[in-house]
């Protein structure tokens, strides 16, 4: 993205009240970007390379938590 980073991205609609599951996959996940992360409520920074039973596991949380209530919308 040209604009912003995905973790702008994230931290704009965290700051908005936008609860969306996110992972995030990343070849150069530094401590910072970690801790920014955890701000914007992302489910796992996972690095590159990935083994499968990591990326099923956060896969499966990411459902698991779109599918409570108030999933994909505005936090109250």
């Amino acid at each position: 993205m040209p604009e912003m980073s995905g973790l702008e991205l994230l931290e704009n609609l965290a700051r908005q009240n936008i609860q969306i599951p996110t992972i995030i996959i990343t070849s150069h996940g530094d401590i910072r970007a970690r801790e920014r992360s955890e701000f914007a409520d992302v489910i796992a920074v996972l690095s590159k390379p990935l083994e499968n039973a990591s990326l099923f596991g956060a896969i499966d949380n990411a459902i698991k938590i779109g599918r409570g209530p108030g999933s994909l919308s505005h936090r109250e």
